[in-house]
Parts: structure tokens; C-alpha cells; sequence
């Protein structure tokens, strides 16, 4: 399906872009859509919003580099696009339940992973964004077909999913659904 390799691209460049000022038609224009089209695909697809995407994809690196490095806090809030450090201070509090500083010094944050959507549907190419971005999850059960399994994948829409063929078959379908319902 060309629309979801265009919405992966789209996130790619978020991410490679993260650190910059994003504009929503920017991003739109990496999938080749109008910004009102991407966005209504984008939460189809992958259940959240390009603007709540963009804004816990920063907070979660911003939290990593606070925990990982001795950078001063100001400097990580300005890297990640905030104005103020008291702006920065509540977004960070509201994402990961602490402050910056508490989060320096207990080293714990929430995480917020980059979405692959294209790893669901089995290209061979992308098979190393499968092994990246699988989760060992012990005991964890799929979704759709409800079996434990040792590795479960999180597709789409916070679902956790295995790879076998009937599930990628059902993801396919709840995602076509979506974007059908949200046209």
C-alpha cells in the first residue's frame, strides 16, 4: 500500500528532523497529502496525532538525554523547542510523572518509541525494523489471535501484535477499515 509507505516516510522524517521546527505541511508533503488528508490517515493509522506524536517522540529524547548525559536541563529544553524552562518543566512533568531534575537523579522516565508501520506488512527489506523494534515481552498476548508469545511487536495503534501471517492479515484489514471510517 503506497499511502502507508507515504505515511512511514512521513515519520521518518520526523525523526530525523525532531530537533527542527516541524510544520504539519512540511511532514504532509513527505507522504504527498494535503495536511488535512495526512492528519485524518496519520491518527487512523497509527492512533494518535501528528501534533501528540511530534510532542512525546520530544519529551521521550529529551527525557533520554537527560538521564544519559550531564547536559545542562535549559539546554536539552531549547534543543527540543521550548521557549521557557518553565514550559518545559510542566510538558516534561505532565509526560513522564517527575521533574527534570527528579527524573536526573532516579534515572527513570516514560518511553515513547518510534512508530514503524511498515514492518507489519512483511517486506523483506524492512525485517531489520522488526528485529529493532520488537519487544521481548515475555508472556505477552497478541491482540488479535490472543496467543502468548516470547515476542510481540507493537504495529499499530498501541496494539501488540505478532508477526505470523493471520495477524499482519487482520492488522491490514483494521487499518483499511480506519482509513475508510475516517475519509
Amino acid at each position: 500500500m503506497e499511502m502507508i509507505d507515504n505515511i512511514q516516510k512521513a515519520i521518518d522524517y520526523i525523526e530525523t528532523n525532531i530537533v527542527d521546527d516541524l510544520s504539519i505541511a512540511s511532514i504532509a508533503s513527505q507522504a504527498c497529502m494535503s495536511t488535512s488528508h495526512f492528519q485524518r490517515v496519520f491518527l487512523a493509522v497509527c492512533g494518535v496525532s501528528v501534533g501528540d506524536y511530534i510532542r512525546s517522540r520530544k519529551l521521550a529524547l529529551a527525557g533520554k538525554e537527560i538521564i544519559n548525559t550531564n547536559a545542562k536541563i535549559i539546554d536539552i529544553a531549547y534543543k527540543y523547542g521550548y521557549e521557557t524552562p518553565e514550559g518545559f518543566s510542566r510538558a516534561f512533568n505532565r509526560f513522564h510523572n517527575v521533574s527534570p531534575t527528579e527524573a536526573r537523579s532516579q534515572g527513570e522516565i516514560n518511553t515513547f518509541t518510534k512508530i514503524s508501520i511498515i514492518s507489519m506488512f512483511g517486506k523483506e527489506d524492512d525485517m531489520k525494523n522488526i528485529v529493532e523494534n520488537t519487544q521481548n515481552a515475555k508472556g505477552a498476548a497478541c491482540s488479535f489471535c490472543k496467543r502468548y508469545h516470547n515476542e510481540v511487536q507493537v504495529l499499530v495503534a498501541g496494539k501488540d501484535v505478532c508477526i505470523c501471517n493471520e495477524c499482519v492479515s487482520i492488522c491490514n484489514k483494521v487499518i483499511e477499515e480506519n482509513l475508510i471510517g475516517a475519509s
